[in-house]
Formats: C-alpha cells, sequence, structure tokens
C-alpha cells in the first residue's frame, strides 16, 4: 500500500491506495508568485472599480455592516477588515459598525476561530454577530423569485445598516461558477427556506459548473437577490493553489446596478481591471 498526505486544514490527512493504483503529483512553484500582500490590498482599495473609495462613500451617520465568510473559508480577513475598519475610523466610530459571519447552513464559527480569523483586538472591541438560517425572528422576508418559487429571506441585519461591505474570496466553485460577491449573501445571509431552493435542482447546476456563470441560475439568481439589499462596497481576496493572496478585487455591484452577467464578466476582463 501506498500512503498519501493530502493539506487539510492547518495539518494533513493521509490516504492509503493500492500498489496498482497510478498516482500523479502536481508540483506548484510556491515561489513564482510571491508579492507583498498589503501592497496588492492598498491598491485596490485606493482604486476600486468603478466606484469611489470608502472612506469617501460613507457618511458620518452610516450604520455599517461588514460581512465575513465563516471558518470554513480561509480568505485573510485580518488584513482585509483591519483595512476597512482604518478606513471607515475616518469618518464614523465602533459604536456604528457591525460585523456578521455568513455562515450559511454552517455551525457557529468559534471564539477561538473568531480570533484566529480576526485577531483578538478586532474580536474584542467590536460587535461581531452570527448568522443563524434557521432563526426565523432574525429573518426578512424580500418576496420570491418567482421563476423558481424561491422565497427570499435574508438576516435582517442586511435591512438595519445602511452601507454594506462584504468581504470575501474569488475561488472556482462547483456550482457559482466563482465563489465571493453575492455568494456573501446568498447563501452566506440567507435563511433556511431560501437555502434549500437554491442549493437543489434545477438551480443547482446539474454539471460541474465551475468557471461558469453565464446561463447559470444559481449564480443569477444569487445576484439577482444580492441586488435587493444596501450592499455599498465588495472587497475580495484571490489566490494560488497554495492559499496564498495573489491580488484583492475592490468593487461596488450592489441594488443600483443594472448589469447582466455577461456585463459584469466582461467589466472584469477588461484589460483596465488589473
Amino acid at each position: 500500500m501506498k500512503s498519501v498526505s493530502i493539506p487539510y486544514g492547518t495539518s494533513e490527512k493521509t490516504a492509503y491506495v493500492n500498489d496498482d493504483i497510478r498516482i500523479e503529483y502536481i508540483k506548484y512553484d510556491k515561489n513564482s508568485y510571491e508579492r507583498d500582500e498589503k501592497e496588492l490590498l492598498l491598491k485596490a482599495l485606493d482604486n476600486p472599480i468603478g466606484t469611489k473609495r470608502i472612506e469617501e462613500l460613507i457618511s458620518e451617520d452610516d450604520k455599517v455592516l461588514i460581512v465575513i465568510n465563516d471558518h470554513t473559508r480561509p480568505s485573510p480577513d485580518k488584513l482585509m477588515v483591519s483595512e476597512i475598519l482604518k478606513r471607515l475610523h475616518t469618518k464614523i466610530s465602533k459604536s456604528q459598525i457591525k460585523l456578521i459571519i455568513a455562515t450559511g447552513t454552517h455551525r457557529n464559527t468559534t471564539v477561538e476561530e473568531l480570533i484566529s480569523k480576526l485577531g483578538e483586538n478586532i474580536v474584542n472591541n467590536y460587535e461581531i454577530i452570527m448568522h443563524d438560517c434557521k432563526n426565523k425572528d432574525r429573518l426578512k422576508y424580500y418576496g420570491n423569485v418567482e421563476s423558481y418559487d424561491m422565497p427570499i429571506y435574508l438576516n435582517k441585519e442586511l435591512s438595519e445598516c445602511t452601507f454594506c461591505i462584504l468581504t470575501g474570496l474569488i475561488s472556482p466553485h462547483q456550482s457559482a461558477g466563482y465563489s465571493g460577491g453575492r455568494k456573501s449573501v446568498l447563501p452566506g445571509l440567507a435563511g433556511l427556506e431560501t437555502l434549500k431552493i437554491h442549493h437543489s435542482l434545477p438551480i443547482r447546476p446539474f454539471e460541474p459548473s465551475m468557471g461558469k456563470i453565464m446561463n447559470n441560475p444559481f449564480h443569477e439568481i444569487a445576484l439577482e437577490v444580492t441586488k435587493l439589499v444596501n450592499i455599498g462596497f465588495i472587497l475580495n481576496a484571490v489566490q494560488d493553489p497554495l492559499k496564498q493572496n495573489i491580488d484583492f478585487i475592490a468593487d461596488a455591484l450592489g441594488k443600483k446596478s443594472n448589469e447582466t452577467s455577461e456585463e459584469t464578466l466582461n467589466r472584469y476582463l477588461n484589460d483596465d481591471f488589473y
């Protein structure tokens, strides 16, 4: 029997396979993509796509909600959120800011996991809310996606804030095409009744759809739902196969945008994107 070690969280898992099974390893050159991630982050925040900087968008009386990935996503939350907070504090105080963990249907993120993701300073000094898809008292109904008879239930914090910032990670996704952006809202902050339908056939693609967003209802409905709420800014990281942060993308695609999926993709593929 041959053993194969596979990265798993901060450690590894070992699998054993028969000797007659051929195993191929893909080696990835870590040094080829080493960059200054702080410099990349600042560049993105100083030059957001199609919008002003965060500190120019918010007003002194805004109530800001920052949406953060949960413990199942390796996004560089401390790096991103720390810089966002620094810029927000040029206009508003800590009492005007809430952070919410977009758990979808996952379990709650533990305090230890929060500290690992965000650092003790943020965890100890800001209000952090854990989304619960089953808590109907904290959900708001936004109507139905008529074509699929899907009720839209989202966390009430989205309607109680005046400016919402989505953070996350852009990576290939087997159903959505790519993660990031709208996935922070649906599935991240959606109710269970919404999620059961959104994550089932025919909305969920029957075939693997990594990299596909055109004519992908899983993506298109998530985008449609996200435009119903007050999204003012989006910040996402881009990572290589070794989870190194190789770029950051800042954007604003809220409910006032009339872009189709194709127009959005074309804009992202434009030479000016980077």
